[in-house]
């Protein structure tokens, strides 16, 4: 070797050797490091995570025992692919002589406990990391004025983050106290497996339990899911934050009886907030992976808007973001605000022109990317698509005039084969939406209201409810319906007798009523003759226990015109079935969001049995 090349030998070196440790890494081979007491147990590899971390050269399984207890961490995951597993038993392989048990709860803490300003685990760089087994506890990453970011977990880069079988509780930071994703060098995943809880996190800011920001993705599909008791009081998300230009899709049946995103709290959105920003739009996907067990929101508060779910676009001089969020197949109940008690819908306003955000209950527009294939419709009989005893609530419990859904100026909303039961508040729905507003085969039953059930106050809005019930509510104000803007209304009862149907201030020739059965018609304009409109009241099958089907040759039993372009009803079932021995009106149609089977096969006993048909 020639002495000019000399002063380059370190370097090459160093080359030569990390060439070498690529090299040695065999595709599909099983790379396993041990973390336990090197003094006594001679198949440990390391006596710590992070030395465990740091010697992993390949992609590796680092098990990590509980012969020592793991306070004070703080791990660092550097451009690693890692699997985190916790057991009790001790270092080495284990043979499972007497057959191995799947841990359905974890076996081992990470506790933060003891440091402070970090989080229990920073993950960064292009890392791909499964834990497994593992609580993170305890983590404290608050800093003084400086931004933190995840207190239990923090994935910053690109990459995979999986948690199977783990529990991230009592950490705390400024965005994202259980869990920071963002996906900034690249596209980073959230997957949150079975057996997985976020709980007791708080955010001095936004995302309680989880918030996914950048080019980031976050899914939770599988049974035994829980994001539970998460706070953010005095930002976005209790539950979760969802910052454009991420993604989240929510399917899990839930935990233990309770549903996927619980008793969560925050400032707006108590249980999910969905943000948009400088860096895109961001969209939340809320669905049933279990037929028999809805997907749902409950249990979750705002001090200030959207209990549940709340949403906000965003503007500036350079960019216009909305939010997206997509409900198919859900239950929002028993959650609480001053205004939205189950769903609020903002908009931002900031560069003086009005910019909104978009809202589908089981829509069929392009509104949303679309479902997974792990996506499944509810079960006839489950409790599916419901928003049901929301209340209108400050931070005293002292009720408010607010609403239900309240859909703010300048968004979009859009649903289909909904119910909303027993909310207590100022409005069902108050939408001052633009661009059209379409609900079909909806019900509005036993909710109490110190105003209208139903307010729009728009001038810009196209309203439209197709077969829908409104039936046994309270009602404090005048009319049941107040609408400001072009209206038509069709197939639907209206059942509210000591109210007014309608309050209509739009030009005359914006209203379209038609195949209507109501309790008040002189609030119907062009009533009742040429649009099928009709006074009088239908029977239930069962209305005390809130069944609102309509009974067997009942008024509004195959009473409208068929509509060829129509699906489902609110059960699922097929619509426009012509029932033998029941005399058409104007069609087969039957109104309201229910239609009656044709004929009886098990499933429907509950509605064609001898006892039911009358």
């Amino acid at each position: 070797m020639s002495s000019s090349t000399l002063p380059y030998l370190p370097f090459l070196i160093a080359l030569f050797a990390a060439h070498e440790a690529a090299a040695v890494c065999v595709p599909d081979k099983l790379y396993v490091r041990y973390v336990g007491d090197v003094a006594t147990d001679s198949q440990c590899t390391d006596n710590d995570i992070q030395s465990a971390i740091d010697n992993a050269t390949c992609p590796s399984t680092i098990v990590i025992t509980d012969e020592h207890t793991y306070t004070a961490q703080h791990l660092d995951i550097d451009n690693k692919n890692l699997t985190l597993v916790g057991t009790t038993a001790t270092c080495g392989p284990q043979t499972c002589d007497g057959g191995c048990v799947t841990p359905t709860t974890p076996q081992l803490t990470l506790d933060g406990a003891g440091h402070s300003g970090d989080s229990v685990l920073y993950i960064h760089g292009t890392s791909n990391v499964t834990l497994k087994y593992l609580k993170v506890s305890n983590g404290n990453n608050i800093a003084g004025p400086a931004l933190t970011y995840g207190g239990g977990i923090h994935f910053d880069g690109a990459g995979t983050l999986m948690l199977d079988t783990v529990t991230i509780d009592n950490n705390t930071a400024q965005f994202g106290g259980g869990v920071n994703l963002s996906g900034t060098s690249g596209f980073a995943s959230l997957t949150v497996l079975g057996n997985t809880q976020i709980i007791g996190n708080t955010a001095a800011d936004s995302g309680g339990g989880i918030r996914i920001t950048g080019n980031a993705f976050a899914s939770m599909l599988y049974d035994k899911t829980l994001i539970a008791n998460n706070h953010a009081p005095a930002g976005y998300g209790g539950g979760v934050n969802i910052v454009g230009p991420a993604h989240a899709d929510i399917g899990s049946p839930g935990f233990g009886g309770l549903g996927v995103i619980y008793g969560n709290d925050a400032e707006f959105g108590g249980g999910i907030a969905v943000t948009s920003s400088a860096g895109g739009e961001a969209e939340v996907q809320i669905f049933a992976t279990d037929p028999a067990r809805a997907t749902r929101l409950h249990g979750n508060s705002a001090s200030a808007k959207g209990g549940a779910l709340y949403e906000k676009a965003y503007t500036d001089f350079f960019n216009v973001d909305i939010t997206r969020a997509c409900l198919h197949d859900f239950r929002i109940d028993a959650n609480s605000a001053p205004e939205g008690s189950a769903i609020y819908v903002d908009y931002d306003t900031s560069t003086g022109f009005d910019v909104g955000a978009d809202i589908q209950l089981n829509g069929n527009s392009s509104i949303c990317r679309g479902l997974p294939a792990a996506a499944q419709s509810c079960a006839v009989g489950s409790v599916c698509n419901e928003i049901s005893d929301n209340a209108a609530l400050d931070a005293a419990s002292n009720p408010t005039s607010g609403s239900v859904i309240r859909i703010a100026s300048d968004s979009r909303f859009e649903a289909n084969r909904f119910a909303m039961r027993g909310n207590e508040g100022g409005h069902a729905i108050y939408d001052s939406g633009v661009g059209g507003t379409i609900w079909k085969n909806c019900l509005l039953v036993d909710n109490q209201m110190t105003s209208n059930l139903i307010f729009t106050n728009t001038d810009d809005n196209n309203f439209t409810i197709d077969s829908c019930t409104f039936a046994g509510n309270s009602i404090l104000a005048t009319d049941t319906i107040h609408v400001e803007s072009a209206f038509t209304l069709s197939d639907t009862i209206i059942d509210q007798p000591g109210n007014l149907a309608l309050a209509y201030s739009g030009e005359p020739f914006e209203l379209h009523i038609s195949y209507v059965l109501s309790s008040d018609v002189s609030s119907l304009p062009g009533a009742p003759a040429s649009q099928g409109v009709k006074l009088g009241r239908p029977t239930y099958v069962n209305a005390a226990a809130g069944d609102y089907h309509l009974s067997l040759r009942t008024l509004g039993m195959d009473y409208a015109p068929q509509q060829s372009s129509d699906g489902r009803d609110l059960d699922g079932r097929l619509r426009d079935v012509d029932l033998p021995n029941v005399a058409n009106v104007y069609g087969y149609r039957d109104l309201g969001p229910y239609e009656r089977p044709g004929t009886c096969g098990a499933s429907d006993t509950i509605f064609c049995d001898g006892f039911e048909l009358q």
